[in-house]
């Protein structure tokens, strides 16, 4: 079990084996071998290898990651037997290449990267995960308004799709939509990435503006529809 972990970790470039020797792999940022900080930044650590990694496998992964970020908040698939099914209708079971054995490994990476939260359910043995990359999204502040205190939306959402790619216009985000043969309206967010932002807003870390002359986003509060061209960091 335990060298099946650490070949886990050496496949994605976490950790370097040099003979019975083990260490981190060299090449990783400062923060992620930090002996301070390493450990807290690890879920972020992890999901940057596997958006870099050119793996069939951890693909596959990211693809069901990018699938549940654009399933309703409210109520995505919470058990194995309903997400199998809307995959089957999608026509992307076979691509995405999880199964039911999988599917709880899958929950937890999900929870363990901050892309999930779990809520529990009237089965105390048992809880439903919802897609959330609220921290996630909270995580590029500094960098998203590090010129800027007030930028617009299209800056934002491509500087996201490029740090989160899972996210809306992301390189996996396009190849889940075109595979999922939907249509792309690059100006509707999930209602996952909606609430992330809302929730920073209502936590007063930032205020959306709107201005008729530019492009709008629209983030979605169940039925109520917001109109957003540019957001401020207080």
């Amino acid at each position: 079990m335990l060298i099946d972990i650490l070949n886990e970790c050496v496949g994605l470039q976490l950790i370097k084996k040099d003979g019975d020797l083990y260490t981190l792999d060299p090449h990783l940022p400062l923060t992620a071998r930090d002996p301070e900080c390493g450990e807290a930044n690890l879920p972020w650590t992890i999901l940057e290898l596997l958006f870099r990694l050119e793996n069939s496998r951890h693909r596959e992964l990211l693809y069901n990651f990018s699938w549940f970020l654009m399933q309703s908040v409210i109520n995505p698939p919470k058990t194995w037997s309903e997400m199998e099914s809307l995959l089957s209708k999608e026509n992307v079971l076979d691509p995405f290449k999880i199964n039911g054995s999988q599917y709880t490994q899958f929950q937890d990476w999900g929870v363990f990267l901050s892309l999930f939260i779990t809520l529990p359910t009237k089965n105390k043995n048992a809880v439903h995960c919802y897609p959330n990359p609220t921290s996630l999204i909270e995580r590029l502040l500094p960098e998203l308004f590090k010129e800027k205190r007030t930028v617009l939306m299209t800056d934002l959402v491509d500087h996201v799709s490029r740090r989160i790619p899972i996210l809306e216009q992301g390189e996996i985000w396009n190849e889940v939509m075109q595979m999922r043969d939907k249509p792309i309206d690059r100006y509707k967010l999930s209602t996952a990435t909606s609430m992330a932002w809302l929730h920073l807003q209502d936590q007063d870390i930032v205020s959306f503006e709107y201005e008729s002359d530019a492009p709008t986003y629209f983030l979605y509060e169940g039925t109520t529809e917001h109109r957003v061209t540019a957001i401020t960091l207080h």
